[in-house]
């Protein structure tokens, strides 16, 4: 019985080990991907720093199947996809491909869903700005990402992608309509104002005007 025990303690304690070192390296990959958006959408570079966790992630997944099972290691590696396709329509690059970023299949159609939000922000702030046709480009990569999101059917128990695809298929309805007022108001720029500013400014918060 103690040799049994000791056998089960041993592998347990190992996967435990990992699952703190994998738990830490996604804390770290999600605050990484965040920041190189945030940094891209200001016109910065995205950074090394994020392809050290991307790696570091998958090969903690090769070396040791039994890391599957834990999803928060999918998460980060959602994140950093995010992060590596919003950044290749910053740099007004074609769409990468999951092989091209080494991102499951799977994982790229999640942060590719996730990206379609940044690309409305950027649309946004283009409209605020007065650079019509620069939201418009965007506009098109944000059909071009919604599109290709919404082309795939598949049962949440392969991936769970139907909730992003009504959230992406929202933003991009709202972001239409937010561009076409734009185009037809005379005194665009400073004066537009998304829906997301209106519904702050009907609740006391800041207006744009």
């Amino acid at each position: 019985m103690q040799r049994i025990e000791e056998e089960i303690k041993k592998a347990l304690d190992e996967e435990d080990a990992l699952r703190e070192e994998a738990y830490r390296l996604h804390r770290e990959a999600i605050r990484a991907a965040r920041d190189a958006i945030k940094r891209v959408s200001n016109g910065g570079e995205l950074g090394e720093e994020i392809y050290h966790f991307r790696d570091s992630l998958l090969k903690i997944l090769e070396e040791n199947p039994v890391m599957h099972r834990y999803t928060f290691i999918e998460d980060a590696l959602t994140e950093i996809a995010e992060a590596l396709i919003f950044s290749a329509v910053m740099s007004g690059e074609d769409l990468p491909t999951p092989g091209e970023i080494s991102i499951h299949p799977r994982l790229y159609l999640l942060g590719l869903a996730d990206a379609v939000g940044e690309m409305r922000r950027v649309v946004i702030s283009m409209l605020i700005e007065g650079d019509i046709e620069g939201a418009g480009e965007m506009l098109k990569r944000m059909e071009e990402a919604a599109g290709l999101v919404d082309a795939f059917v598949y049962p949440s128990s392969l991936i769970a992608l139907k909730r992003k695809q009504d959230v992406v298929r929202s933003l991009l309805d709202r972001t239409k309509g937010e561009y076409l007022i734009a185009v037809s108001s005379a005194g665009y720029g400073r004066r537009f104002v998304s829906s997301e500013q209106a519904e702050a400014h009907d609740e006391g918060g800041e207006s744009f005007e």
